[in-house]
């Protein structure tokens, strides 16, 4: 009878370790998903920021660069990465004549977390 205690208590210390092992593989499993997920959501931002930099250098280039706060000016459906959704805030002002400085901010929300890229660029304005 002492020796069947022996490997039972044996069987529950390895079980334990077992069961440590799986937890520890699933904590790294979830941080894996989200660092997967926060780098696919920095990639989309980023591309984001690129088109709208891209449509204000044509309206640079032909002269029709506003100042102020400019509407996001893609696709609406490129705001939305993976059923997340991401906000764009462009702000134009002139440091000079002819020359415009650009601030484009992407925001986007991730398992509660609110993180944004900035985007800042200057353009000078022909036409």
């Amino acid at each position: 009878m002492a020796g069947e205690y022996g490997y039972f208590l044996m069987d529950a210390v390895a079980l334990c370790f077992v069961i440590a092992a799986l937890i520890g593989a699933l904590g790294i499993y979830r941080t894996t998903v989200h660092m997967r997920y926060s780098a696919l959501m920095k990639t989309a931002a980023i591309h984001i920021a690129e088109i709208q930099c891209s449509h204000l250098e044509e309206a640079a280039y032909s002269g029709k660069l506003p100042e102020g706060d400019i509407p996001w000016l893609g696709r609406p459906e490129d705001l939305t990465q993976d059923g997340r959704s991401l906000t764009v805030q462009t702000t134009v002002t002139t440091p000079e004549p002819s020359m415009r400085q650009i601030s484009i901010k992407v925001t986007w929300t991730l398992r509660g977390k609110e993180d944004s890229i900035r985007l800042e660029r200057q353009l000078r304005e022909h036409g």
